[in-house]
């Protein structure tokens, strides 16, 4: 019953008999049969198939749920058996923020390997990455509000959006003491925002702004440089420009009025069996990360 199982975990994270196959190493008939049988087994339907999707029924579902546990569990009892020498080895697979990414981890992962060699890490990086838990990832870094879900997470830190801008820009346009100021300035915003403003604190207050600005893109990096360029004023987590703020090439205005704090958060799929592999890689996220949340929160 257990290749059954597994086989429709299988199925679940890649959302196809097809791809399942091919990750198991077995034709898609079997793969079918297989899921047959543990349907037969449990005597109800656990997933409803059309010709183009695959989708959990609600006591498929609730089934899911259950056996992550259980084979976590089982997979973190092998794993510490491997690592009775001392080891710690395994496949890790990671889904990163972009920029916490290309900023922090990969700059001093080398540091983590050396560590640990026998451990072979799998990265994807982007945005809304938690959908990766279930297919078969162990861990996901999420920056911001957490949704509603059922995984299990731990807080690493608290940072916050930061108006900012170069000296030479505020040097020949001046710097705002007031967001209503930001009228008149060049607000450099990120293509999704389709509101076209900014929230601000006043008093404990939430409030937003209208910007306008000759230049919108898609994502932080852009922004950070056409800002660095002196091409005008934006709106950026302090991750982003953290060392451009130390180093003063950036310089953070209208400091009284930052916005609420975010969370960043390591999210993983149970909390029950956390493996050795990933508990020395959160403890590396946590001190790599713990100097860029731990000054004040960032």
């Amino acid at each position: 019953m257990l290749e059954d199982i597994l086989t429709f975990q299988t199925i679940v994270q890649h959302k196809s008999l097809t791809k399942a196959g091919k990750e198991l190493g077995i034709s898609t008939s079997i793969v079918t049969r297989r899921l047959a049988r543990l349907e037969k087994s449990l005597n109800i339907r656990l997933l409803q198939r059309t010709t183009r999707q695959i989708h959990l029924t609600e006591a498929g579902e609730i089934f899911f749920n259950q056996i992550t546990d259980v084979l976590y569990g089982l997979e973190a009892s092998k794993e510490a058996i491997r690592n009775l020498s001392g080891n710690v080895a395994g496949t890790l697979k990671v889904g990163l923020p972009t920029g916490i990414s290309q900023l922090y981890v990969t700059k001093m992962l080398h540091q983590f390997s050396q560590k640990y060699p026998d451990i072979s890490i799998h990265i994807v990086t982007g945005h809304n990455l938690l959908g990766l838990l279930t297919a078969g990832f162990d861990l996901v870094i999420h920056a911001g509000i957490l949704p509603d879900s059922s995984f299990y997470f731990k807080k690493i830190g608290s940072w916050k959006k930061i108006f900012c801008a170069s000296p030479d820009y505020l040097k020949k346009y001046g710097t705002p003491n007031t967001p209503l100021e930001l009228k008149s300035h060049n607000c450099i915003d990120h293509y999704d925002n389709a509101e076209r403003t900014w929230e601000y604190k006043e008093d404990n207050i939430v409030k937003k702004i209208a910007i306008n600005g000759s230049i919108r893109a898609d994502n932080h990096f852009d922004i950070r440089q056409l800002v660095l360029s002196g091409m005008g004023i934006s709106y950026l987590s302090k991750c982003t420009i953290y060392e451009d703020l130390k180093q003063g090439r950036l310089v953070s205005v209208l400091d009284d009025f930052q916005s609420s704090e975010f969370g960043t958060y390591a999210v993983y799929p149970t909390n029950k069996f956390i493996s050795k592999k990933i508990q020395v890689f959160l403890d590396f996220m946590t001190n790599l990360l713990g100097s860029v949340y731990g000054e004040t929160s960032l």
